[in-house]
């Protein structure tokens, strides 16, 4: 193990309670796989300040070969459109594995699931009017209606 790898729950906790301390941070967000990361920065907290602090995870958004997603060869998929643009944020969502796409829909779209399950029906001929889409709502959500429109 490297240093950083060995201490890193140590510097995950002193960074909640830095954004504590500095910000009045006391919720954090994360994956699963952060859960005592988390635990870590909110037990540091109450043991230094006295103060409650919260963590709250989400589960991993993971393919169909279990793959974290949100990774692409230059690295994360940010929100941010300084890291990703918007047209590379729809191109990611654009170029997912067929297999997962009706997943996204479900899990990240704001779509009915009667809607969902109408596009679930459409031909295998049309994944990628039904990617297209995907990409769309994804992008628009983040970005706004103009951005997707753009990106498209």
């Amino acid at each position: 193990l490297s240093f950083l790898e060995f201490n890193y729950m140590i510097m995950q906790a002193y960074d909640f309670m830095y954004l504590h301390d500095h910000y009045g941070v006391n919720m954090q967000f994360g994956g699963d796989d952060q859960w005592s990361n988390m635990l870590a920065g909110t037990e540091l907290i109450r043991r230094k300040t006295g103060d409650d602090c919260f963590a709250m995870t989400q589960t991993l958004l993971m393919n169909k070969e279990g793959k974290k997603m949100g990774k692409t060869a230059k690295g994360a998929v940010w929100l941010d459109p300084a890291k990703t643009t918007p047209y590379e944020f729809y191109q990611y969502w654009r170029n997912i594995d067929d297999a997962d796409v009706m997943m996204c829909f479900r899990l990240l779209t704001f779509r009915s699931l009667e809607e969902i399950a109408d596009i679930a029906k459409w031909d295998d001929s049309r994944i990628n009017e039904k990617k297209e889409l995907l990409a769309h709502d994804l992008t628009e959500l983040v970005h706004g209606r103009e951005e997707a429109d753009k990106a498209q």
